[in-house]
């Protein structure tokens, strides 16, 4: 069992890959197998795989193409580099339990982040590396593209539901235009506080060409929505979020409130002293200094 390829010949010989013999769950893919590089991922390599939870993919890799993981349901996790040129339709369709994507900017090309989000209308979480060692992190809410028909008229409109189609549109070809990204939060804050909660947190943990003015909106609706927050990342397990939030002097009373009973029966007891420490520096009374009278 293992990987099942094909070596192409020509000037430069490499490896289609063409699947998997056997389970797996985390499948990174080599960069060279049989001495050769592996640049293309065949048509329907993976595709209904239901064992694969993660895949890597090299930086050899330089095509993608039809269905390459169609279907994968259970696929979480997907990391990869712009260094894949030829990106064909339906790669990642009906990846429904996607919820990650990593790339690796090596050459500053946008176009593969535009194609992935364009096969992917769920929820996604996209962790940006750029060759200066600086990060990026955007959460892209999920949409729903359906048409009315107008009987009177003859005709069908168009209806988008929910802002990820806004979202993705400020991803070009050549560039991200991270201004008009904050700019929809104005919108985007309307969301369910999950999807809300998570664009405002990835751009303040990961800040790139975020302007402090962009900065305010997220801070303001972190704090608005404190209480009812803490209670959406302690149910998600979110702990380290939460330190974030302590790290940035975005915790309210009325969160901290909110947050404790649920530490102390789980028994987080390490996120318990976080909050305590939180409360007492931040909120607690001091007693005015005492005087004495001669």
């Amino acid at each position: 069992m293992g990987f099942v390829y094909e070596i192409k010949e020509g000037t430069e010989p490499y490896i289609e890959l063409r699947g998997y013999e056997g389970r797996i769950e985390y499948l990174e893919i080599p960069e060279r197998l049989s001495d050769l590089p592996v640049r293309v991922i065949a048509a329907r390599a993976f595709w209904r795989r239901q064992d694969i939870l993660s895949i890597c993919l090299p930086p050899s890799v330089r095509e993608l193409h039809a269905f390459a993981f169609y279907n994968c349901r259970n696929l979480r996790h997907l990391s990869l580099s712009d260094s894949v040129r030829d990106y064909h339709d339906g790669v990642l369709k009906l990846c429904e339990a996607l919820r990650e994507i990593e790339i690796d900017f090596r050459e500053g090309d946008f176009r593969l982040l535009k194609e992935l989000l364009g096969d992917h209308d769920g929820g996604i979480r996209c962790h940006l590396h750029f060759p200066d060692g600086q990060e990026a992190e955007l959460y892209f809410p999920d949409f729903a593209d359906d048409f009315e028909e107008d009987t009177y008229a003859r005709a069908l409109h168009e209806r988008i539901e929910g802002s990820g189609y806004m979202y993705r549109q400020t991803v070009k070809r050549t560039e991200l235009d991270f201004r008009q990204y904050d700019r929809i939060f104005e919108r985007g804050k309307h969301e369910a506080l999950a999807i809300a909660a998570r664009i405002a947190l990835s751009r303040l943990r990961y800040p790139y060409r975020l302007s402090e003015e962009a900065a305010l909106p997220y801070r303001a609706y972190l704090m608005e929505r404190n209480a009812a927050l803490l209670s959406l990342l302690l149910a998600e397990g979110e702990e380290a979020s939460i330190r974030f939030l302590a790290r940035e002097g975005l915790l309210t009373e009325e969160g901290i409130a909110a947050a404790l009973p649920f530490c102390a029966e789980r028994r987080l007891a390490e996120l318990t002293a976080v909050l305590l420490n939180y409360r007492e520096a931040h909120f607690m009374r001091r007693s005015a200094p005492e005087t004495f009278v001669l």
